[in-house]
């Protein structure tokens, strides 16, 4: 009797599905959240099917992709963050809060074994930079619809969360011109970066100017010490040639009596108040809301939507146990990326070390006047980054 014809094998196509769905989630992000979170939810269903059908762990393959630095504080994070949901006076809600806060982190785990080598993970950086200056071209288009006082948001629903996006992508464009393996010669990454820092100037968000503007210095410092010279050049075309409202946003970097530094300076007030009286876990995830009128400050007149600061948010809503293992994440993996720069070879992976650095560097400055963790569309896109500055390692680093 004949034998049998084998069975196909189904491993390899799904995980070519799961590349594909992680491509879809790199173009999808910039433009919606809805869409994004969907093919994020499908990449990691795939990736665990792929792993069952490979008799692999999830669990396990997943940490020994992503493990040292990050595996530690990740679980760390996680367990303060449902423990502060525990904690809260309203548990259902605190925990129903956690809800898309599991993805971003999912994906960064996937991201990082599907990723590599340096060379493919650096093409799914440049479609997610392809993606953003799409985005940002559209965003353009609401200032000649609207004029040069309107803020723009693209199609993200509000400008602080498309000044989000911007920062991480045009850092990361940034970083792909500088050290890719294209280098300069790269023009559609040049031209991409053109509609990514004029849609920046749009949103008139001065924490994304700073935010840029910081993660930008190691960039041009490790590239060439003289290229320093771009961001002081950069600042003065802005203020001689930039739009009225644009000017007038930077300039009152300098006006201490700007009534938005004192609305945020009200507001850190008050959730430091709100600190003092839950020191350990905070009020819970997503009930600052329910104690922070008791707690604010007087002088805040502002109706409350959040703190304007992620430490102090952080701290408010998860304790300073929260804070901690939130910070430590951060500082794990801008330590890992400071002690692998030597060790990375030139091209793709540097310049996707580079970036995720620049971004985390940008995304932390940013955060210290806005909530931009709280944006999930931020949020996801922050831990892609990272992803794509560990598949600048080799696998067996």
């Amino acid at each position: 009797m004949p034998a049998s014809p084998p069975t196909p094998e189904r491993g390899p196509s799904l995980e070519r599905a799961v590349d594909a769905l992680i491509a879809a989630f790199a173009a999808a992000a910039p433009f919606s959240i809805v869409l994004a979170q969907g093919f994020g939810v499908l990449a990691v269903l795939g990736w665990v099917a792929s792993r069952l059908r490979r008799r692999t762990p999830a669990v396990a393959s997943a940490a020994r992709a992503a493990a040292p630095p990050l595996a530690l504080p990740l679980l760390a994070f996680a367990a303060a963050s449902v423990l502060s949901a525990l904690a809260a006076d309203h548990v259902g809600a605190a925990l129903y809060q956690l809800k898309s806060e599991w993805l971003p982190i999912a994906l960064f785990w996937i991201c990082v074994e599907r990723l590599r080598p340096a060379s493919k993970a650096a093409r799914f950086a440049r479609l997610a930079v392809a993606a953003g200056a799409l985005s940002a071209l559209y965003a353009l288009t609401q200032t000649l619809r609207h004029g040069a006082e309107y803020r723009v948001h693209g199609t993200l629903g509000h400008y602080m969360t498309l000044s989000g996006v911007l920062l991480l992508l045009g850092l990361f464009a940034l970083a792909l011109l500088l050290f890719g393996a294209r280098g300069r010669r790269d023009a559609p990454l040049a031209l991409a970066l053109l509609p990514l820092a004029a849609a920046a100037l749009m949103t008139q968000t001065r924490s994304l100017w700073l935010g840029f503007a910081v993660g930008a210095v190691p960039l041009f410092w490790l590239f060439d010490k003289r290229t320093l010279l771009v961001l002081p050049l950069a600042v003065v075309a802005v203020l001689m040639f930039a739009p009225e409202p644009v000017r007038q946003r930077a300039f009152s970097f300098a006006d201490l009596a700007d009534i938005t530094v004192n609305e945020r300076v009200y507001m850190w007030v008050g959730g430091l108040h709100v600190v003092a009286a839950h020191p350990l876990t905070g009020a819970g995830p997503g009930q600052l809301d329910r104690v922070y009128p008791e707690h604010r400050d007087p002088r805040d007149e502002k109706e409350f939507t959040h703190l304007h600061n992620n430490f102090v948010q952080m701290a408010a809503e998860r304790g300073l146990l929260g804070l901690a293992t939130w910070v430590w994440i951060f500082a794990a993996f801008l330590v890992h990326a400071v002690r692998s720069w030597r060790r990375t070879p030139p091209g793709d992976a540097r310049a996707l070390l580079g970036g995720a650095l620049a971004a985390v560097l940008g995304f932390l400055v940013a955060g210290t006047f806005e909530c931009n963790y709280r944006d999930s569309e931020v949020a996801q896109l922050l831990f892609f980054a990272m992803a794509l500055g560990y598949c600048a390692q080799p696998e067996e680093a």
